[in-house]
């Protein structure tokens, strides 16, 4: 039985014990029985969360803007397990699992550009996510700009890269965007429990395309299949982020599912190739 916690998972039952008033080994003790049973890293948690998706579904499907929020709202501790999974080291099988699947899809420009990735270098671990990936991210993405780092973190989850740019850069500010539910509000208690300069931007069913603030950094990673309107999204990005500034993200087309509702994404990239210049396979810089 694994009964280490690393410092998100530390965070996260700091954050039950306070939100139910519990005490934090009570708190933690069920985290670890919940973490070890149903093995939030892996296929059998994805397993877990399909059948139970698959259970509700007669009450929590997605088939318009409000129904979609409904959803993730309802499942969004289900997510939140899963988000806290990004912080476990991947092991050599789930690394070629990953390159096999882009090798079988065709997708070797992706295969290509996360192998030298990883095989770049060794660089030092990031204590607070648990992974140098966010940490060596951050430090990528604030080395494109030339002023403060102003992040608009859209479908933030727990936000891990935008987390390591406040931690790691004085002036640094981050606007958090996403859907009221339990994991924003875990990452707004561990953006002020590292006294991080940070603001909220929740997306509801009265507002489910907000308008944002000037930034200079966007990162969107995985966000334009889960809306019905990506262009929408992608709009609002394009009118508030400055002259020069770096979008992040990944634009691919996606298998369709529940949450998964706008899968082909090839007028999204249309509109990136005319208003940005891309980096690498997931940073594109817009044009002056």
């Amino acid at each position: 039985m694994d009964t280490n916690l690393n410092q998100v998972e530390k965070d996260f039952v700091e954050f039950i014990s306070t939100k139910r008033d519990r005490p934090y080994n009570e708190v933690e003790k069920i985290f670890l029985q919940l973490k070890n049973r149903f093995k939030f890293k892996g296929k059998p948690y994805r397993k877990l969360s399909s059948y139970i998706r698959g259970f509700f579904k007669i009450m929590y499907d997605s088939k318009d803007e409000h129904s979609l929020i409904e959803a993730n709202q309802f499942y969004a501790l289900l997510h939140t397990y899963n988000y806290i999974s990004y912080t476990y080291p991947k092991s050599l099988f789930e690394n070629i699992s990953d390159s096999f699947n882009f090798a079988k899809k065709g997708k070797f420009g992706p295969l290509f550009f996360y192998a030298k990735r990883k095989l770049s270098g060794k660089f030092k671990p990031s204590i607070s996510s648990g992974s140098s990936f966010y940490a060596k991210l951050a430090t990528e993405l604030v080395g494109r700009i030339n002023a403060a780092p102003v992040v608009v973190d859209y479908g933030c989850g727990l936000a891990y890269t935008s987390f390591e740019i406040a931690k790691m850069e004085k002036g640094a500010h981050v606007i958090l965007v996403d859907l009221d539910c339990i994991h924003l509000e875990f990452t707004e208690f561990r953006f002020k429990k590292y006294d991080l300069d940070f603001e909220v931007i929740k997306i509801d069913k009265n507002n489910p395309y907000p308008l944002l603030p000037k930034h200079n950094i966007c990162i969107a990673t995985e966000v334009m299949e889960h809306v019905y309107q990506p262009l929408t999204v992608y709009q609002n990005i394009l009118g508030s982020l400055e002259s020069g500034g770096i979008l992040y993200g990944n634009f691919e087309d996606h298998e369709g599912g529940m949450f998964h509702v706008s899968p082909k994404l090839h007028e999204l990239r249309e509109k990136l190739s005319q208003d940005f210049i891309q980096l690498d396979m997931l940073s594109y810089k817009k044009k002056k």
